[in-house]
């Protein structure tokens, strides 16, 4: 069962512009109440820029991590 997925680029800047940047790409491409974030590689001012605009969105967060066996909810 394949989802639809879609990368945003973004740019590395400081960490209010860079949520307010992932917020912008994000709009109106999440359609539900929640999404599967996976942030097993990247670095804390990213993650928190991007949990900090889904949660701004609102928007659930269910915590992935691809495995072997394949995408594991955590």
């Amino acid at each position: 069962n394949i989802k639809a997925f879609e990368f945003i680029e973004i740019t590395d800047q400081p960490i209010t512009d860079l949520k307010d940047q992932i917020s912008k790409k994000l709009k109106g491409k999440i359609k539900g109440t929640e999404v599967a974030l996976s942030i097993a590689s990247g670095n804390g001012k990213t993650h928190m820029a991007l949990i900090s605009a889904l949660l701004s969105d609102p928007v659930g967060i269910r915590f992935t991590v691809l495995t072997k066996d394949g995408l594991v909810f955590m």
